[in-house]
């Protein structure tokens, strides 16, 4: 998927927030864990 694809997917969804991992595949937890559970935590506290 595009970064134009997920913005505007982004758009569609009141409150949502994109984060574009840099060199990132499908597994962000395995990729960037410790980014993952800071972003992951930030959302659940929201």
């Amino acid at each position: 998927m595009s970064g134009t694809e997920s913005e505007e997917i982004q758009r569609g969804i009141p409150r949502s927030r994109l984060v574009v991992l840099p060199e990132c595949g499908h597994l962000p937890p395995l990729e960037y864990p410790e980014l993952t559970t800071q972003l992951l935590g930030e959302w659940l506290q929201d």
